[in-house]
């Protein structure tokens, strides 16, 4: 599941949700959003109506997952907004991919899962 709003055309910029939140969280922010900006806003897996693989869901993964994103929709280049868990994704993106990082932005993140209680088997 996911949410994509403005002109295809337009400079991509990806919004990454917390922890048991989804795409649905960031309807208010993208609906505010400029529509020169193409907003895409994905529920990362295993939330919302993502599918839910079997496993352990990694950062490094759910990274990758960002990078097969914009491969199918044919984008080389984006800005990555992160929130909270998002923020651990949006980082791990920009050091494995940091030649598709525009820009990063991370809100409420933090640098590593240790001591974050239930969130430690999203390593």
């Amino acid at each position: 599941e996911d949410l994509g709003l403005g002109d295809h055309r337009a400079r991509p910029v990806v919004f990454l949700h917390g922890y048991t939140d989804s795409c649905r969280s960031l309807v208010p922010l993208l609906d505010a959003l400029p529509r020169h900006f193409r907003s895409l806003a994905p529920s990362q897996r295993g939330h919302g109506d993502s599918d839910r693989p079997e496993g352990v869901y990694r950062i490094p993964d759910m990274a990758r997952d960002v990078a097969e994103l914009l491969d199918a929709l044919g984008i080389e280049r984006a800005a990555v907004v992160g929130h909270s868990m998002g923020g651990l994704v949006a980082q791990r993106f920009a050091i494995d991919h940091a030649a598709r990082i525009s820009a990063l932005v991370l809100i409420g993140a933090f640098p590593t899962l240790r001591g974050n209680g239930p969130l430690t088997e999203f390593r």
